[in-house]
């Protein structure tokens, strides 16, 4: 009975000279690493539940990170007050990923995934933040010679979904729009809302910006109401605060954001008139229900000169409106005209070019049509207009001349299947107006190219495969598959009339009554 007891000891628990099991420094054995109040786990069933359920299979992972990553969730629940996951954190607590891998440890798909699921994660946390404020009021807030020195540890729970003033506490601004601080004077302003503040939680969260641009990457959101009525709080003084109304909010709040969205179109290098800048500044007001807030154009110009000193201001020019840009992106965006209008005359250039060549293709498809009549020997050049060659040729390798005559062919051969191709593929002004009956019709070909047809017919005679020349045919390479056979069946009637005409075939090329040479060699059969 004690070798039996002793043998079932150390089957649960790992041998500790083993160098390849991964162990916790603090664990010793399963009876000393689960208290007394919490029943030992039974690693034959799920690790979570404890139970056995007859439709839902067990799983048991492979890898250690999964584990770990069980373990994380089900402590960090547990540490977040979520009553089901106590007890579970206790029965493992001090078990590792490995642990759990060398004993098996196994799972229900739904608990491993209730587990491990964002969404209740961010549930509980909203959860235990809420108690905590919830305790922090009933208590009430230590005094300053009671805390001390505030530290960021000390603070109370800092909610980045939250505005970054009120933190989502004012029940009047449940339903108002949150802003991201996106623009470097928004990011000026928080800051000096904060500087001459004297809420020493705002500080602690701002402690480590020290560069201006590190307000953007912080990801602050704020409502535009917290944000003027402390703006006009701390920033304007006390005095203005007192006699500070709805009206007056709303005139600042659009102002700000006029100032934010016009530094923001200049610094993007937009050019924008002054007729477009009072019609903002219109629109902004608007929005924020401000109507008697009325201004001169020149009067915003000024405002805007004295605000925004970054803002260049061209004046007018006879009937043409001034101009307002940035003078960072000033250059750039002077350059970006430049290119477009270059642009512009490029693509114009283009244009009359496509349509001298479109011209050309439509006068010699009508003047000289090619079709095939059995041979493709001499026709490489046939049908394609000079013009278009040239074209191709230009596009290809420029003016340069090439260095040698196998290059000089090489060249020549693309620019020959290119020229032929798109004689093949041209669309007459008829085809592209016309409005098929079948959605799904396509354009029908009026000629062929003898480089389609003798693509085609190579592919038939050395492969026969109908799915082959199918796609040369739809990729504009090639010719049908029907149209190969109707060419086939040309060939062979061709050969027929030669071989009645002169009772044998006679290859084409020889002429009679005109001389050729020949050669002949004797076979020994011994030999």
């Amino acid at each position: 009975m004690d070798t039996e007891k002793v043998s079932k000891d150390k089957e649960a628990c790992p041998p500790l000279s083993d160098p390849c099991t991964t162990r916790d420094p603090n664990y010793t054995t399963h009876k000393e690493e689960i208290p007394a109040k919490w029943k030992p786990t039974d690693f034959s069933l799920c690790i979570k539940c404890q139970e056995w359920k007859k439709k839902d299979k067990l799983c048991s992972p492979r890898v250690v990170s999964t584990y770990e990553t069980f373990l994380l969730n089900v402590n960090k629940r547990a540490e977040l007050g979520n009553p089901d996951f106590i007890s579970v954190s206790g029965r493992l607590k001090g078990l590792t990923g490995g642990n759990l891998l060398e004993r098996g440890a196994q799972w229900h798909r739904n608990c491993y995934s209730d587990t491990t699921d964002k969404n209740k994660v961010e549930r509980d946390e909203q959860r235990y933040r809420t108690d905590a404020d919830l305790v922090l009021k009933e208590i009430g807030r230590p005094t300053k010679s009671q805390s001390g020195r505030l530290m960021r540890s000390g603070s109370e729970t800092f909610n980045r979904q939250q505005c970054f003033f009120c933190q989502g506490r004012d029940p009047s601004k449940v339903s108002e729009i949150t802003h991201a601080c996106q623009s470097e004077n928004s990011g000026k302003v928080i800051k000096d809302i904060v500087d001459k503040s004297d809420n020493a939680s705002w500080k602690v969260q701002l402690a480590d910006i020290v560069a201006e641009g590190d307000f953007l990457a912080r990801d602050i959101i704020y409502h535009q109401s917290c944000k003027t009525t402390h703006w006009r709080k701390y920033i304007q003084g006390p005095q203005r605060c007192s006699t500070f109304d709805t009206e007056d909010a709303a005139f600042i709040a659009a102002e700000m954001e006029f100032y934010d969205e016009l530094l923001e179109r200049t610094e993007l290098g937009e050019y924008i008139t002054t007729v477009q800048v009072e019609m903002l500044y219109t629109n902004m007001m608007r929005d924020h229900g401000v109507f008697n807030k009325t201004i001169t154009r020149r009067a915003l110009i000024a405002k805007i000169s004295e605000n925004m000193p970054d803002i260049v201001i061209s004046p007018k020019r006879g009937c043409l409106p001034g101009i307002l840009h940035s003078k960072k992106a000033g250059r750039e965006a002077v350059d970006i005209a430049k290119a477009e209008k270059d642009i512009k005359g490029d693509l114009t250039a283009i244009f009359k070019c496509a349509k001298i060549i479109r011209q050309v293709i439509a006068q010699t498809r009508k003047e000289k049509p090619w079709s095939f009549t059995g041979s493709l020997d001499g026709l490489s050049e046939s049908a394609v207009p000079i013009e278009l060659m040239m074209l191709n040729r230009w596009i290809l390798q420029g003016s340069k001349a090439a260095t040698t005559d196998l290059r000089d062919q090489a060249l020549h051969k693309s620019c020959t299947i290119m020229s032929q191709t798109m004689m093949q593929e041209f669309k007459t002004t008829r085809q592209v107006t016309h409005t098929p009956q079948s959605e799904v019709s396509t354009f029908r070909r009026q000629i062929e190219s003898p480089f389609a047809v003798g693509l085609s017919l190579w592919m038939y005679h050395n492969l026969r495969s109908q799915k082959a020349i199918t796609v040369l045919s739809n990729i504009c390479a090639g010719i049908s598959y029907s149209r190969v056979t109707q060419v086939c069946s040309q060939i062979a009637n061709s050969v027929q009339e030669n071989s009645n005409e002169n009772g044998v075939f006679v290859p084409y090329g020889i002429v009679k009554g005109r001389g050729m040479c020949a050669s002949a060699d004797n076979v020994d059969k011994k030999s």
